[in-house]
This record gives structure tokens, sequence and C-alpha cells, in this order.
């Protein structure tokens, strides 16, 4: 997967507002905080009875992913499928204003 060039970063940051990376041997992706439509669709998911609660987590990485696209981000979950709860737990908690753990912010 391509990297982004620092000028294509900071135009993903005036875009918008907070941008944060996951990175390891697969490449970078990048992300944005969820807003309350997504984080509402991911808590009415994952509370119904028989959630399957990796899907609903994957469906908010999913919404929050700004690069690469959905296609090659699936690809790299195919192979790293821990990636997802991992993703997902940081974002809930940027959304809870709190601090993520495995994301970096960018900038």
């Amino acid at each position: 997967m391509p990297e982004l060039k620092p000028a294509d970063e900071q135009d993903l940051l005036l875009e918008h507002g907070e941008v944060y990376v996951a990175e390891g041997r697969w490449g970078r992706a990048y992300f944005r905080p969820p807003q309350e439509p997504e984080y509402s669709r991911f808590v009415a998911t994952a509370a119904r009875e028989g959630a399957n609660l990796y899907a609903a987590q994957k469906t908010l990485v999913l919404d929050c992913l700004l690069k690469p696209s959905r296609a090659e981000f699936a690809e790299i979950v195919r192979q790293r499928p821990g990636l997802v709860p991992r993703i997902a737990a940081d974002l809930i908690a940027l959304a809870q204003d709190e601090e993520a753990r495995f994301l970096a912010p960018l900038g």
C-alpha cells in the first residue's frame, strides 16, 4: 500500500481536523474519531441480543477509515483480523474523549 506524502497527510488534517494513524508491517491506515452517527450505530448493533461484536467493531473501523480504501484495508484485515478490535477500542476511547493506545495522532 503506497504511503501518503506529508502534503496529503496535511490535507487530511485540514479536512477532518483530528486524524489518527495505525501503523504496522502491513503499512499505515488513517482514521478520524467516530461522530455520533457511527458511534450510535456501533452501540445499537453491539447491544442487540446475539450480536456479532466483531462485525459491529469492523463496521465502526471501516466507517472511520480515511485511507487506504475500504477494499485495501479489508484485505489487510483478512490477513490480520486482530487489528479490528484493537483499532475499534481506540476509536471508542476517542469518542469518549479518552486517549488512544494503538492509534497515534497525526500532526
